[in-house]
Formats: structure tokens, sequence, C-alpha cells
């Protein structure tokens, strides 16, 4: 018996080994969690950017003034100008042009948040994940999602490209990787801090030898730096010797502020912060258990971000969760499974199945 359950058992990493990796993570969070509550206590009065976001959107229905009225609006609502990544890229802003009203565009980012779903649902499948566990790994994933539902998330450019993250991850295939690396430069043109995803994806590629995807992501990252210095070029165009300069985002604030980042999910935002504490280090661990194809870009993924997030963010910059949100279920649901698996293991005398 424990020879056939070894035998067709998935190519993972067993699941004893989730424990010691888990333990860590765990203490560490632990150690940190009065740091994370007074991350999820700190104040963010002043100004929001929503509103500037709606005119950014109203601006792009006139291409040829669109900078200048930015830029005199920011300028005029007392934000910086300085360096030029505050001021956002233009493609959400033009994207929301072309579709008008807010009804559409309440619509589409539903309909982003539902084809990502649905390539999971098909990516886990193709994975050779059982109808039942695939339905709890999707119900896993729509706690990460649900910030498309929310009544101004077609205005946060995090929102739009953590799902086109996520769409692009679950649209990657060795033999048709084309969809999923232009869903990957739509988010990185969206929202630059999906630019260490491209990476992630284009060194994964490379490591496994797979040229011809290497390439086609070490492109898209060409054309994300593209865009961006012609970003940057209009912006410190009309940039003033007399704008505001921003006070610069390494900060250095580690594990309380990706504790706090992560709860933008719809499970652990109405939890207590020990919660958090526990499921993104169990969410990583899980990730890490996963040795296939899949599961080593989700894990190098997931661990990009938290490593950049520890060094980078102020506290008012904790919604930059949402890029990272969608995926980070994932690993939680795995991380349950190997548990569970080491568990029926250890009831059955040892003989451990690994999580599908």
């Amino acid at each position: 018996m424990l020879a056939l359950l070894r035998r067709h058992a998935p190519p993972d990493m067993p699941a004893r080994r989730l424990l010691p990796i888990l333990a860590a993570l765990i203490l560490v969070a632990f150690g940190l969690m009065t740091g994370a509550e007074r991350e999820r206590a700190a104040p963010t009065s002043g100004p929001t950017d929503l509103g500037l976001y709606a005119y950014a959107a109203a601006a792009a229905a006139h291409p040829s003034t669109f900078y200048p009225s930015v830029i005199a609006e920011q300028r005029r609502e007392g934000y910086e100008l300085k360096p030029f990544l505050v001021v956002r890229p233009p493609a959400l802003s033009f994207l929301l042009a072309a579709l008008k009203t807010e009804a559409l565009r309440r619509l589409a980012l539903m309909a982003l948040a539902l084809a990502s779903l649905l390539a999971w649902w098909i990516r886990l499948g193709r994975e050779g994940v059982p109808p039942l566990p695939r339905a709890c790994d999707l119900v896993a994933l729509v706690t990460g999602a649900l910030s498309a539902v929310a009544l101004q998330a077609p205005y946060l450019h995090e929102v739009w490209a953590g799902l086109l993250v996520s769409l692009s991850l679950a649209l990657r295939r060795e033999d048709r990787f084309g969809p999923a690396v232009a869903a990957g430069l739509a988010a990185a043109l969206i929202r630059e801090l999906a630019a260490p995803y491209l990476v992630v994806m284009a060194t994964t590629a490379l490591l496994g030898r797979h040229w011809r995807e290497a390439a086609a992501w070490t492109l898209a990252l060409i054309l994300f730096a593209a865009a961006l210095a012609g970003h940057a070029a209009m912006v410190d165009a009309l940039a003033l010797p007399t704008d505001r300069a921003g006070p610069g985002w390494v900060k250095l604030s580690g594990w309380p502020f990706v504790l706090h980042a992560a709860q933008w999910n719809a499970v652990l935002a109405a939890s207590p912060a020990w919660l958090t504490a526990l499921a993104v280090p169990a969410a990583l661990a899980g990730a890490a258990t996963w040795t296939s194809s899949l599961g080593r870009r989700l894990a190098g993924t997931l661990t990009t971000y938290v490593l950049a997030f520890a060094v980078i963010g102020r506290p008012e910059n904790f919604y930059w969760g949402l890029m990272f949100a969608p995926l980070l279920p994932l690993g939680f649901a795995r991380a349950c499974r190997g548990l569970g698996a080491l568990t029926r293991g250890r009831a059955t005398g040892g003989a451990v199945v690994q999580p599908s």
C-alpha cells in the first residue's frame, strides 16, 4: 500500500517538510505581531487618491492635454510630483475613458476577476487537482478577488494589476505562453509594481531552458521599460522646480508592513492580526512545497513580493497588498492540504499522501 501511494503521488516536496518551514515563519510573524497591530491601526488621514484617479480617467478623454491636465490637478491638490513615479502611468486612465460609464467600468473589472477565477479552475484541472480540492482552491481564490466588487475598485490600479498577474499565471503553459505574457505586460503597464512578476517569469523560464518563453518575457520587460521611460519624460518635462518631492519608499518596514498589506483579503480584512500572522507564513510555506512548474512560479511570485514589501513601502502604501492578494489564498489552500496529508499519513502509520 505504501509503495502504491508513493508511485501515484505527484512530484511535490513531502508534506512533512512543510512543518519546519511553517513553524519558522510563524515564529517570526508572531514575534512581530505587535508591530503588525500598530501598522494596521496607522492613521490614513489626508486627501485620498481616488478623486485624482477619477479626474485622470476624465482627462484621458482628451489625449493631447492628458499630462498637462493631470499634473496641474495633482499640483493643485498638493500632491508630490517628484519623482515621476508619484504620477500613475496613463494606461488605466485611457482604459477607463474608453469604457466611459461607471457601470461599464465596474462590469469590466468584475469580468476580469471572473476570467481569472475561470482560468484558475481550468489550470488546476490541468495540474491534476481533483474536483473537490479544486473547488476549495477556487473558494480560497475568491477571497482574494473580492476587492473587484468594491465601489471604487475600478480606480485602483493595484486591483486591475493584481488580477492581471493572477490571470497571467493561470494562463501560462509551456506550449502556449503568449496570452500569459500579454496579461503580465498589461499588469505592468497599469501599475509598475507588476514588473517584479515579469522578472520572476523571465528568470524562471530562463532557468528552465525555455528559451522562446524567456525571450517573450524579456521583450515584455523591454516594452514596459520603454513605456515607463516615456512616462518619466512626460512628467519630468512638466514638473516645476517648486513642485513637492516625495519622501521615498525604502523604509525597511519588514514583516509588519507585509502582514498589513496581506489583509487585502475578504477573510483577513475582517480578522484579527494574529490570524494574518498565521495565514501569510502558511501561504508561503504551502507555495514552497508545490514543486511543479506552476508551483515554482507561484512561490517565486509570492516570495518576491513579500521580500520587496519588507524593504519598500510607507505605512499608507498598505494597499500595495492588492498586488499579491489574488494569489496568496492559493498558497494557503496548498498548505492546508499539505498538513491534511501529513495528518492522514500519521493516522495510517506514516504513509504520507502528497497533496494534489
